[in-house]
């Protein structure tokens, strides 16, 4: 069983989960935001979250932070768009 599956049947862990900060979260994650322009491509974007092993980049420009892109916001989008995936094709190596 997982830790965190131990922590919620545990008796206190609504106790623990309030007195938790976002400080907490982050000295674990480390201090680094990586960013991305708004005119990148999703193709440049997926690229880096892959690369950083991450869910989501901080959009800046050259008026500041533009806002937050994620790797759900690409999926909702793609689905909203009608993409359709072939379960029958692979890819060549």
């Amino acid at each position: 069983m997982t830790d965190l599956a131990v922590a919620w049947c545990e008796p206190d862990h609504n106790q623990r989960e309030a007195s938790m900060r976002i400080a907490d979260v982050l000295r674990s994650k480390g201090g680094s935001v990586m960013t991305i322009n708004p005119d990148a491509t999703v193709t440049e974007l997926l690229a880096g979250l892959a690369g950083h092993n991450i869910g989501a980049m901080v959009v800046t420009g050259p008026d500041g932070v533009a806002g937050i892109v994620s790797e759900r916001d690409i999926v909702r989008q793609l689905h909203a768009t009608g993409l359709r995936c072939s379960p029958n094709r692979s890819r060549q190596s």
